[in-house]
């Protein structure tokens, strides 16, 4: 499974979207400050998540959001 997820910055107020595996590993990695994108913006609140089985569709819904 891949995972399209929104994280909303509690210090800047500002969205982050995303693309992972392993979501769980992935939200602890941006709250922990090991992301340098996220570091500066932490705390995070996941706020939107979506499945998908393949991840070409998973990483073309990213870009999508992205833009």
């Amino acid at each position: 499974m891949h995972f399209v997820y929104i994280l909303y910055s509690l210090k800047d107020y500002r969205l982050y979207k995303g693309a992972t595996s392993n979501l769980q590993k992935r939200l602890i990695k941006h709250n922990s400050g090991g992301s340098t994108a996220t570091a500066k913006r932490k705390p995070f609140v996941l706020i939107h998540i979506e499945q998908f089985e393949d991840k070409t569709k998973a990483l073309n819904r990213e870009l999508f959001l992205k833009t």
